[in-house]
């Protein structure tokens, strides 16, 4: 056995509903595992004992790195593995399905994922791209950042991961090694041509492309899929989707469509519509649709094209028009943060898009609630609620008209107090105080170091409210002058 180190921050984490995290920072040593603890009936299965343990999967073009106490087993079928026991961070270079256990299996492509299971549940969490975990014949999509829970006696929760949980993780899956795929033969540069070559592929083409083995069709789309070039054309878009097609696993083309979703900021108009133009052929049912795209757009702060902003509501519209509670719950956690955050991190053509998106919804899921068995809405404060034994949906589905310009205000404020913002801050509207606004991971000025706080604001009262520093409830409000001197 061979030893390497890599400098990261050790977690043993646990499946809860919101994950706890144990553990301290330090130097890990990691073991490659160059052969399987144990053969059992054709599956080999590794071990981590005291210490993690990193080894490759190169038949699957997948880097894993078990924590400490925990066991995976290698399959040899169309799954790459199953985790037994434990938690492990996964980094597949080629479309990967994983067994989860409980009837679940997780498939990613070209993307990170960290995966923790005992004898109760089992969670997943996607690091770097979108992946789509299967059960019973239904489909969830996890943009970054969001986990799955699926416990022994069937429930299934998904939920966002604390910021620096998230990103301890994702930074230990890009330091684990990147597994490359095989080289196409020479003589296959002549069809990759032909692929790029075509917006309609003849039917030669097709057949040339069938005729690959699994593999070569895999590595194909991983070409075609390059986030290294600084613009994505309209080619190797189609190229990808061209590919992507002939397989039998609808998986194949709903992740390469996530993918693009991500990269939309380097295409050209027209190549940004066609992505649009395939949702149309792409099997998501309404419901995970609706879910995934402003939760990619929230997770990632990419803009998207107006033509998918534009169809996402239709199709928003339509199940709303459907089922207004279960939409409104769905969306009512993303759409108020948005058009803030977007513009906070400098697109306010894109905060507008959502804004503007959120007024259409909220014109016809307002008077569908009104009417809805078991659901209320306070009209004064646009404020859709539902019964105790539900969700409560806190912020209005209607942001303001004057809500991006507040969102200015307020952060125009805090950068005269010298307030660091990060990637992880927000400032939203303040569902427990209209007046106000939750401003959440922003740091102070400290005497030894800069602190984190989340706070509620309250400029026209003059107050902050609801004070966290370093993740700890404070006992009081306090006047604004006071919390900034």
């Amino acid at each position: 056995m061979t030893q390497t180190q890599l400098r990261h921050r050790h977690f043993i984490a646990m499946p809860l509903m919101a994950i706890l995290l144990l553990g301290v920072g330090g130097l890990g040593t990691l073991t490659k595992a160059a052969i399987p603890d144990v053969s059992r009936g054709g599956e080999e299965v590794v071990v981590s004992q005291d210490e993690e343990r990193q080894f490759s999967f190169t038949e699957r073009a997948l880097n894993v790195l078990l924590q400490p106490h925990s066991k995976v087993a290698l399959l040899d079928r169309t799954q790459a593995l199953r985790m037994e026991v434990g938690s492990a961070i996964l980094k597949a270079s080629d479309l990967v399905s994983i067994d989860l256990g409980f009837g679940a299996e997780a498939t990613l492509l070209l993307s990170s994922a960290t995966l923790l299971r005992d004898t109760q549940s089992v969670t997943v969490v996607a690091l770097t791209a979108p992946l789509i975990v299967s059960r019973a014949g239904s489909d969830w999509i996890l943009p970054p950042q969001y986990q799955l829970r699926i416990a022994s006696d069937g429930s299934v929760q998904r939920s966002k991961v604390p910021q620096e949980w998230f990103s301890d993780q994702r930074a230990a899956s890009q330091a684990l090694p990147v597994i490359p795929l095989p080289q196409l033969a020479e003589d296959r540069q002549s069809l990759v041509d032909a692929i790029l070559a075509s917006d309609a592929p003849s039917d030669e083409v097709l057949q040339n492309i069938l005729s690959l083995s699994d593999v070569d069709r895999r590595t194909l789309v991983a070409m075609f899929i390059d986030e290294s070039s600084p613009e994505i054309s309209f080619a190797t878009v189609n190229a990808a989707f061209t590919v992507a097609d002939t397989f039998a696993d609808h998986r194949m083309q709903q992740l390469v469509l996530l993918r693009f979703l991500l990269l939309q900021d380097r295409m050209h108009e027209d190549t940004a519509n066609g992505i649009t133009l395939r949702l149309a052929s792409t099997s998501f049912s309404p419901s995970e649709f609706i879910f995934a795209v402003p939760s990619i757009a929230l997770s990632t702060l990419r803009p998207l094209a107006p033509s998918l902003i534009d169809a996402w509501t239709k199709i928003a519209l339509e199940s709303g028009a459907l089922d207004p509670s279960r939409t409104a719950s769905v969306l009512q956690p993303l759409l108020s943060r948005l058009p803030a955050s977007y513009d906070m991190q400098g697109y306010p053509k894109q905060a507008m898009l959502w804004q503007e998106a959120t007024a259409r919804i909220a014109v016809v899921l307002t008077p569908l609630l009104a009417h809805a068995d078991g659901v209320s809405i306070d009209e004064s404060a646009r404020t859709l609620s539902e019964p105790a034994t539900q969700n409560t949906l806190s912020s209005p589905i209607a942001a303001p008209k004057s809500y991006v310009q507040e969102v200015e205000r307020v952060r125009n404020f805090l950068l005269q107090k010298n307030t660091l913002f990060t990637a992880g801050t927000t400032i939203e509207s303040d569902s427990d105080d209209s007046g106000c606004m939750r401003v959440s991971d922003a740091y102070l000025a400290h005497a030894s170091s800069d602190q984190s706080f989340t706070f509620s604001l309250c400029l026209d009262e003059g107050m902050v409210r609801r004070i966290v520093r370093e993740g700890k409830r404070l006992p009081n409000d306090v006047p604004i002058l006071a919390f900034f001197r």
